[in-house]
């Protein structure tokens, strides 16, 4: 259990099964009406509605792509802050520039132009220039104060003190407070004697959902596009006024509803924690309290530099790298037990990752030289593609490797989808002609594939661990066990969908917790569910899977997605090709537009050193040595069969080319020598 979820139940009386953490900092929460009004009436207890709710439809509940709720339940998001002695910047005291009214979308855009232009003149005279430019603004203090006085700005409906017996804060009204329609409002403050919880709606959607699910939201019109650029500039200004910043803005934190309101996500802190480490460097203890609770809302971009790494590296590269390297070092165990440790500490911090998409073409890097594996690396491009562990509409998703006849044969066909593979390719094209051929009206679209995994399917899947009244909510209506697979080869038959990851890494998800539905049968060649989860993972992470994952993730995530690619692969998704207007925050991803690279074989490695010719050497009592002999008969060297010497060359024009082409920019090794030259 993490601190926030600690302190969440223990604070606030929130029940750990209401709670969904979407970063270190933040959690989405199920609570009821009455918790709402206790927190306005400002008096917190514990409340008993929280047995009404199960673990299970908690979860279902919490899912973000699940819209309806319960009568008189609702979700809200809230932020720990935690307390801290460090000193850092004050806040800026008033506007930080004096703007004049604008009412149009192009007078915000030449007033940002004009601010921008300013504070790169003030940024290069604090740089080059040892003269204060604001003695006010550098002053400091403690981080906790700096805090409150953010908080009053941001005009929070209810502000609450805990222990009840402490004095509650009492808002200056010498400033003034946000009250801009385009920021997320703040219902309560409940500050501790250790955290802030700061208590906001909860918005399912966001500016990234419209770009990556709906993008034929703003194909239809560029007024809508404006609008959203005019809000946002809006919140920025409406922060400006007040000396705050507006934070990092990207995609993830501009939330919007299905009107396209924008609402910025208001309590963003990074930069006074930026300034805290740069003030507290010797004392990195307290600084880092501090960042070990705050929000991995902002991509990682600060660099190390070393003799044996990329000065291009971010933190979380690094530690992409470098926690498979040290893993594969220190352990003693079996190249399986390795494999499950990793994937279990990669299942737990999921939900934490924040990797940004600028690190894709280090990643599949990475992967093609064997620094990291394929779960691993699958896992990331399901983080990238924006999927979430425990939700039935956008779990993450594996390959089916194996048909379960044998623990190392009867592999799957990876250069096909699970849906093909299922369906046939008569059916499929059946299907794409009949749409074809009913016309292009908006409703008979022609496509193969509804779904990479469905809710169905997902529970489905988890049925041994599910309950009986979700399993006839989303399965069959009627409690039918004996239409269940009661195998994982019947399962591998049956299903059209691709695999999850507890299927390699949770031998429990076999288990029943049914009466009458028994446990999932396993293969006779494994006696327990433990030494499945092994087998298999070590069939993901073998020599033949590994050498055609390429064409799976190309059919997933890649090239294979659209054009006629797709149509050619039988891959045509309905969900990319409908031109649905509906905001939606799941559906399926294209992370590359070019044939993603293969794995290079284990066995080989490549280099750029002539390759070793084995020779004897002369013979005592000055006999003839072998050596002699051979070129005396022939001047040519025998090279080993398997000899490639373009295979370097082949391969950087692979890996370079994947990488200008879908990621726009050079491998890192390749920006690495760049830098050099220049």
């Amino acid at each position: 259990m993490s601190l926030i979820d600690t302190l969440l139940r223990d604070l606030l009386f929130i029940p750990s099964h209401h709670q969904r953490n979407i970063s270190k900092s933040r959690a989405i929460c199920l609570v009821h009406n009455d918790w709402i009004q206790s927190v306005r009436q400002k008096n917190l207890h514990d409340i008993k509605w929280t047995r009404d709710i199960g673990r299970d439809d908690a979860a279902l509940l919490l899912a973000p792509s699940h819209q309806k709720l319960p009568r008189n339940w609702n979700r809200v998001c809230i932020k720990v802050i935690k307390k801290s002695d460090a000193h850092c910047k004050r806040l800026f005291n008033g506007p930080f520039y004096n703007a004049t009214p604008v009412s149009t979308c192009m007078e915000h855009l030449v007033q940002n132009a004009r601010e921008n232009f300013r504070n790169l003149w003030t940024s290069a005279h604090v740089t080059y220039s040892n003269e204060d430019v604001d003695m006010l603004h550098r002053a400091e203090d403690q981080f906790s104060n700096v805090v409150q006085t953010y908080l009053q700005r941001m005009n929070p409906n209810i502000y609450i003190t805990i222990p009840d017996n402490r004095e509650d804060h009492v808002f200056s009204k010498q400033l003034s407070c946000l009250h801009g329609n385009n920021t997320i409002p703040i219902l309560a403050v409940i500050e501790t004697v250790s955290v802030f919880f700061v208590v906001q709606p909860y918005i399912p959607c966001c500016l990234r959902d419209i770009v990556c699910y709906s993008p034929a939201i703003f194909d239809t019109s560029h007024a809508k596009s404006l609008f959203v650029l005019y809000q946002i500039l809006q919140a920025m200004t409406d922060y400006h006024k007040l000396g705050l910043r507006a934070g990092v803005l990207n995609l993830q934190n501009i939330r919007v509803d299905d009107k396209l309101w924008v609402h910025c996500t208001s309590v963003q802190l990074s930069h006074l924690m930026n300034d805290t480490v740069r003030n507290n460097i010797s004392t990195s203890n307290s600084s880092t309290s501090v960042l070990n609770i705050e929000d991995n809302e902002k991509p990682c971009t600060r660099t190390l530099t070393d003799s044996n790494s990329s000065p291009f590296k971010s933190i979380s590269e690094c530690s992409i790298e470098d926690s498979f390297r040290q893993t594969r070092s220190i352990s003693r165990l079996s190249d399986c037990e390795n494999y499950l440790d990793d994937a279990s500490d990669v299942m737990n911090q999921f939900q934490f990752l924040d990797i940004p998409l600028e690190s894709l073409a280090k990643l599949t890097e990475d992967w093609v030289h064997h620094r990291i594996n394929n779960f691993k690396y699958l896992m990331y491009l399901n983080h990238l593609a924006g999927r979430r562990l425990g939700d039935p509409n956008h779990h993450p998703v594996l390959p089916w490797v194996m048909d379960f006849t044998s623990s190392h044969s009867g592999l799957r066909n990876l250069s096909m989808s699970k849906f093909r593979i299922n369906k046939g390719d008569s059916q499929l094209d059946f299907t794409f002609e009949a749409m074809a051929e009913l016309g292009d009206d908006g409703e008979h679209i022609p496509h193969h594939v509804s779904d990479v995994l469905s809710d169905i399917t997902y529970y489905v899947y988890k049925s041994r661990k599910t309950p009986k009244h979700l399993l006839c909510s989303y399965v069959r209506t009627k409690w039918v066990p004996n239409e269940y697979p009661q195998n994982i080869e019947r399962l591998y038959q049956w299903t059209p969908d691709e695999c999850i990851p507890e299927f390699f890494t949770d031998p429990t998800i076999f288990s029943s917790i049914h009466e009458d539905l028994p446990d999932l049968e396993l293969p006779n060649w494994c006696t327990s569910a433990p030494e499945f989860v092994e087998k298999h993972m070590a069939m993901l992470e073998s020599e033949q899977v590994s050498i055609n994952l390429n064409n799976w993730i190309d059919l997933t995530f890649g090239y294979k997605l659209s054009g006629s690619s797709a149509v050619k692969s039988k891959n045509v998704y309905l969900q990319l090709v409908d031109q649905h207007n509906n905001l939606t925050n799941h559906g399926v991803v294209q992370l590359f537009s070019h044939p993603h690279p293969h794995r290079l074989s284990s066995d080989k490695t490549l280099s750029l050193l002539p390759v070793r010719v084995k020779q004897t050497e002369l013979m005592p009592g000055g006999q003839t040595s072998e050596r002699d002999a051979v070129q005396t008969e022939s001047p040519k060297i025998k090279l080993p069969v398997d000899f490639d010497p373009t295979a370097v060359l082949d391969h950087f024009e692979a890996l370079h080319s994947f990488a200008s082409e879908t990621t726009e920019c050079l491998p890192p090794s390749t920006q690495k020598e760049k830098v050099k030259q220049t």
